[in-house]
């Protein structure tokens, strides 16, 4: 909730400061407290103006007196936008500002009934147009809002975050970034991208306090209040989390998951030793730890173990219990499907998507477990929100990995690029 030191008609007045998601497209403001016993109006001392509506196209409301409206717009940065007061009742002209979602002040001037102003956005993503009456005085405005030049740009209006999972970090052993390429074709198409990395073997308690801390630092600059959360297998998980239990500001406006374990994986419960030998060899279950020992590094000093955990079937599902949903968040998801080396109808059907040989074993153990995965996560439990399907990818290849090289049927970067031009589309 944003709170912008403006003004008010008394120290004793109350001034609502409506969330601007949730306001519509009203411009009326609240109603004046007590003048005194004097009967005496006191001058108008700062306090905060009141959010109004989304300024996508036009909105009308009316000033009370020592009162100012709120309306936030967007697009890509150098964009030019045009402001028409087509209606003000105002005696003297009205006072306009552009405004970053922090407070700061960028552009003001004056504006009669009939005038227009155009302002240029500095960066991608929203803002807040500010009106008043000069001396706070009273009247009706409709206040109209056309791009007008620089418009096609590339843009969302809230950033993104772009979560690793499981044995991530912002680079493998320093050589690969974890997002193959992806920040460089985002950031080059004009959208505002964050990347950060967290501890690489811990459980998502622990990560997700390390996300926290990463938003509190983005969010730091003023620019931006809400936030788009984009995680890869664990780092899905670390995004609901954060959602639901750390976002006590409410900035989180979407989580899209890739691949997570949503319901755990047999991988873990391999792991934690969950089917004995009968069920599944030892030498499986070393493979699977080999496995993500060789290609992602080694574990130090973390904890592993408590990571494996969280991700079984039972660790998800007490999971899942403590963390619900936000009903004002969009939750999304996709799956990956992998084929093994001999099944050729799969592989016909996902345009030659073969697994990696680095997870082979693992998801033949799946296949007989859960079915279709991507050769650590099962499709089924993947899905979460509004389920948008399967991508023809096994774990790696989701981003990129190895140094670009996946199958000819997906292309990683256009799979995030067209993802953000969704989310942009949808509002976001």
């Amino acid at each position: 909730m944003l709170l912008l030191a403006l003004f008010s008609c008394s120290d004793t007045e109350t001034s609502l400061v409506e969330s601007l998601d949730s306001a519509g497209d009203s411009g009326s403001l609240v109603e004046t407290g007590e003048t005194g016993d004097t009967g005496e109006i006191p001058p108008c001392t700062p306090l905060a103006a009141v959010e109004g509506g989304w300024l996508e196209a036009w909105v009308s409301g009316s000033l009370l007196e020592c009162e100012g409206a709120l309306h936030a717009v967007a697009g890509p940065e150098s964009a030019e936008l045009e402001l028409y007061l087509s209606e003000w009742t105002g005696v003297e002209a009205a006072q306009v500002r552009l405004l970053t979602v922090g407070g700061e002040e960028l552009w003001a001037g004056t504006m009669m009934w009939g005038a227009t102003e155009t302002l240029t956005l500095p960066w991608n993503g929203e803002f807040l147009v500010e009106l008043r009456g000069q001396g706070d005085e009273p009247g009706d405005y409709t206040l109209e809002e056309t791009c007008i030049r620089d418009c096609a740009g590339t843009w969302t209006r809230y950033p993104t975050l772009l979560m690793h999972g499981l044995a991530g970090t912002e680079s493998f052993v320093g050589i690969l970034d974890y997002w193959y390429g992806v920040e460089p074709r985002l950031t080059g198409e004009g959208y505002t991208v964050w990347v950060r990395d967290v501890d690489p073997y811990q459980s998502t308690t622990v990560r997700a306090e390390q996300w926290a801390a990463h938003l509190e630092e983005l969010f730091a600059d003023g620019h931006h209040r809400h936030v788009n959360l984009l995680g890869h297998s664990q780092g899905g998980l670390d995004a609901r989390y954060v959602t639901s239990l750390l976002d006590v500001e409410g900035r989180v406006a979407t989580v899209t998951t890739v691949s997570t374990p949503h319901r755990g994986t047999g991988v873990a419960d391999i792991a934690n030793g969950v089917f004995d030998s009968s069920m599944v060899s030892e030498l499986v279950a070393d493979g699977v730890i080999d496995a993500l020992m060789l290609f992602y590094g080694s574990t130090n000093d973390q904890d592993i173990a408590a990571q494996m955990a969280q991700m079984s079937a039972e660790g998800m599902e007490t999971f899942n219990n403590q963390v619900s949903d936000r009903s004002d968040v969009m939750y999304q998801s996709w799956a990956g499907r992998t084929c093994g080396g001999l099944d050729l109808i799969c592989q016909w059907d996902n345009g030659g998507e073969i697994v990696t040989p680095l997870f082979a074993v693992t998801h033949g153990v799946l296949v007989l477990m859960e079915g279709d995965n991507d050769g650590l996560v099962g499709v089924e439990s993947a899905k979460w929100g509004d389920y948008r399907g399967e991508v023809s990818a096994d774990h790696i290849d989701e981003i990129g990995q190895i140094a670009g090289a996946t199958a000819p049927g997906f292309d990683h970067l256009d799979f995030y690029s067209e993802m953000l031009a969704d989310l942009s589309g949808k509002g976001f």
